[in-house]
């Protein structure tokens, strides 16, 4: 054990470890990580202020680039329109019942028109639920840096297209159904747009690599 008293020691020589004793990390700090007013981390938290405590998955500390935003922005826009879709389809219960047994006696069976109309309302109010809830998810993943979630609403985005291509060629569409798929479709590009954006590609590429530091 070194003495303090030690005349070979110069004034003002930090004092050499004792046995036992915990030296302090060297090398530059982790990537992410915040100091507090002392040099040290901060007292507010783990990660500073704002910051990704133990075991949380979204990087905090990072900022998330203005084109992610209104990305994350306009796919809860989608969530609120498809909400509107599941609204307009319970309302139409009767008509969908009137076209039933419509089918139901051309094809020489009326007495499957009940069960035909049960399970057109029902599709037409699930698929746009569904699509509420998928709209969400990919806000929230999306929000968070996942790059999966990128690529998952980059198929989303690619069967919009499509659904929109499919449904100009059929000749019995209302213009007005056009004009909402129209729509849909600019929604659809904007959001690919936002997410392939240089800026949001950095913030996917900086929260992966956070993620496995």
């Amino acid at each position: 054990m070194s003495d303090p008293n030690d005349p070979q020691r110069q004034p003002g020589e930090p004092e050499p470890p004792r046995f036992g004793q915990r030296l302090p990390p060297e090398g530059p700090p982790r990537y992410g990580a915040q100091d507090g007013p002392g040099g040290g981390p901060d007292a507010s938290g783990p990660a500073g202020p704002g910051g990704a405590g133990p075991g949380e998955d979204g990087p905090a500390a990072l900022e998330r680039p203005r084109p992610l935003r209104l990305a994350v922005i306009l796919m809860y826009v989608g969530a609120v329109m498809s909400l509107f879709d599941t609204i307009a389809a319970s309302t139409t219960r009767d008509a969908q019942r009137q076209m039933a047994e419509q089918v139901a006696t051309e094809q020489g069976a009326p007495g499957l028109a009940g069960q035909m109309a049960d399970f057109v309302f029902t599709v037409s109010v699930a698929v746009p639920l569904i699509a509420v809830l998928l709209w969400v998810w990919m806000a929230v993943k999306n929000g968070q840096g996942r790059s999966w979630a990128r690529v998952v609403a980059t198929v989303f985005g690619g069967l919009a297209v499509v659904g929109f291509l499919f449904s100009i060629g059929q000749q019995t569409a209302l213009p007005a159904q056009l004009a909402f798929g129209v729509l849909r479709l600019l929604l659809a590009v904007s959001i690919l747009v936002l997410l392939w954006n240089r800026e949001s590609t950095e913030y996917y590429e900086a929260v992966s690599a956070r993620r496995r530091a």
